[in-house]
Formats: C-alpha cells, sequence, structure tokens
C-alpha cells in the first residue's frame, strides 16, 4: 500500500459544497425534493426524513441489494468497514430470512446421507471391519 505524505495526500471531494447545515441550505433543498416526489417530510406523529435517515435507508438497501461489505463502506464513504455495517445497514426478519433460505439445498451431510449404505448387512461390514 502506498503512504502519501499528510500533506501530499489525495483528498476525496464533498459530495455537497458549502455550509448546508450551518445555513440550513440542505433542509431547505431536502423539502422541496420531498415535496416535488410527493413525500411528506413529516409523519403525524411528528417524525421527520432527514439526511442521517436517508443515509442508513441508502446503505441498508445497497447491502441489500447483495452489495460487499467493502463496497457499501467506499459507497458510504466510511472510514471502517464496522461503522457501515454495524450502525447503518439495518437486517429485518425479512432480511435474515431470505439469507437462510439462499443457503444451498444441496450440503455435504445431504450428500453423504444420500450416499451412504442404508442395507444393515453394509452397515455392519463398515462398523465391524474384520
Amino acid at each position: 500500500m502506498i503512504r502519501y505524505p499528510a500533506a501530499a495526500a489525495p483528498r476525496p471531494s464533498r459530495v455537497w459544497e458549502g455550509g448546508w447545515r450551518k445555513h440550513g441550505e440542505a433542509v431547505r433543498v431536502l423539502k422541496a425534493d420531498l415535496n416535488a416526489a410527493g413525500i411528506p417530510f413529516a409523519e403525524d406523529e411528528g417524525r421527520t426524513v432527514d439526511f442521517h435517515a436517508l443515509r442508513h435507508t441508502y446503505i441498508t438497501n445497497v447491502v441489500r441489494g447483495g452489495a460487499n461489505v467493502k463496497d457499501a463502506q467506499t459507497l458510504a464513504r466510511h472510514s471502517t468497514v464496522t461503522l457501515t455495517i454495524d450502525r447503518y445497514a439495518h437486517a429485518e426478519l425479512r432480511d435474515l430470512r431470505n439469507a437462510v433460505e439462499s443457503l444451498p439445498t444441496d450440503t455435504a451431510a445431504e450428500s453423504c446421507r444420500r450416499s451412504a449404505p442404508t442395507d444393515a448387512a453394509t452397515l455392519f461390514a463398515i462398523a465391524v471391519p474384520t
């Protein structure tokens, strides 16, 4: 791995330049986009949509879509895979069910069981060698 001196290190560009959060510009743009898409900014219970919630949803969907953890980390622009997966990717019951259902059905044990002898004489000969 090549290490650059701190001053010479290539720096990733910002996705959004400027003081969006400080000046409320991000909220204004988000509200306008949500309105244009017909999505309410706030629910009846008072919960609101924000950039942070969108990041959680985005990373969760990236992982659900089949991306490996390193790609999810890179897309989230996180410093560690642990941060991305432990904090931002959320598994629901359906995700866990899908993971289990995607396991191969032809496991080694199944293969062994199918090819194992079943008649008593052969089993006895294997169990009690002469």
